[in-house]
């Protein structure tokens, strides 16, 4: 997901370069702020709440909600891990 939306239009680019029309210009659809929330709370935590619904079954909140309890924690962590910079420590 992070390529197609940091490099995408060079999708576009490449097509017009291909038929004689050469086009430069940034490369991303979206800035990095709207693909890291997309990631990380759309697909991500998004993705496990839905994927938790779908193994409780309908009409089993009883079953469900130990699920988004255990997701609410593994989010926190995972939000708090992958928001660090990404920096060599030698």
């Amino acid at each position: 997901m992070f390529h197609l939306l940091a490099e995408g239009k060079s999708i576009f680019y490449n097509a017009a370069a291909l038929f004689g029309y050469p086009v430069t210009g940034p490369a991303a659809l979206f800035s990095m702020g709207t693909i890291q929330i997309l990631q990380f709370i759309a697909l991500g935590i998004g993705g496990a709440v839905f994927t938790a619904y779908k193994i409780a079954g309908k009409g089993k909140p009883r079953a469900f909600w130990p699920h988004v309890a255990v997701l609410a924690v593994f989010s926190i962590v995972n939000l708090d891990l992958f928001t660090l910079p990404m920096q060599h420590r030698v």
